[in-house]
């Protein structure tokens, strides 16, 4: 199983899990034993083969503005976070998806000035301001978030907040080359154009971007089949125009790369 991500609460806390098929379920801490091991799916019942993509503690929720989702078809949303303050354990619609459509990533913002870095498969990428989003309802589609040509979808998605410093966005092929690159390298873009290129690409396919925070000294990257963990001091900084170097092998073509 996939780590999904680590939550520091209370044993009274209510924790909110937000799925790919885009709906979100709750769970009373208070309903499990300590010292025990659970599967979350034992925690809440999911519909079919959903998988759960973020974990957060509701209690902080009114830290936050905005709750935004972004799809793999190229939509995102931006909703008020009072939208999502319910406790039905059977879930709720958090995001209106089409036919075959899934969400890739799910975000907490505080800031309208935090800004979506979205990459599509064929490499481009937008980076805009959470304020460029127009907030709508819980159970809406949202708005296009990228321009992509018929056969793309969304590679992945990251948040750089206004709040926090960065080392630079983690970029990662589908072969596992890796490269860190300061945020100034990339130019902002308006939301729902087809942008520039993450990275010189030639043969290689990008897989994944991510936010490395200053404050964080490791990364666990997984593939299908293997697993590693690095320093990030290990990862060499390089410009937009440049592919890096091997950091996993992921040669396999069936290989999924994924940031935990």
């Amino acid at each position: 199983a996939n780590l999904i991500n680590t939550l520091y609460t209370t044993t009274l806390g209510t924790v909110a899990a937000f799925t790919n098929a885009g709906r979100m379920y709750n769970f009373n801490l208070s309903d499990i034993d300590c010292d025990k091991d659970y599967s979350i799916y034992e925690l809440i019942n999911v519909q079919g083969d959903e998988k759960i993509i973020l974990l957060t503690d509701m209690s902080s929720f009114n830290a936050y503005h905005n709750l935004i989702t972004v799809s793999k078809n190229g939509y995102i949303k931006k909703s008020k976070i009072s939208e999502y303050n319910t406790k039905l354990k059977k879930g709720v619609v958090a995001v209106k998806l089409e036919d075959k459509d899934s969400l890739v990533g799910v975000f907490l913002s505080r800031n309208e000035k935090d800004r979506m870095f979205i990459a599509g498969s064929g490499g481009n990428y937008n980076f805009y301001k959470v304020e460029e989003i127009s907030a709508t309802g819980r159970a809406t589609k949202g708005v296009k978030a990228i321009k992509l040509n018929t056969g793309e979808f969304i590679q992945s998605v990251t948040i750089v907040k206004e709040d926090i410093p960065y080392k630079g966005i983690l970029t990662i092929t589908s072969s596992g080359k890796g490269k860190i690159t300061s945020i100034e390298d990339f130019p902002e873009t308006s939301r729902g154009i087809k942008g520039p290129q993450v990275m010189a690409t030639k043969e290689e396919k990008l897989s994944v971007v991510y936010a490395v925070p200053d404050t964080q000294e490791k990364i666990f990257i997984s593939t299908n089949n293997k697993a590693v963990l690095l320093n990030i001091e290990s990862i060499p900084v390089q410009s937009r125009i440049t592919t890096g170097v091997r950091i996993i092998d992921a040669r396999d073509s069936n290989t999924t790369i994924e940031i935990m």
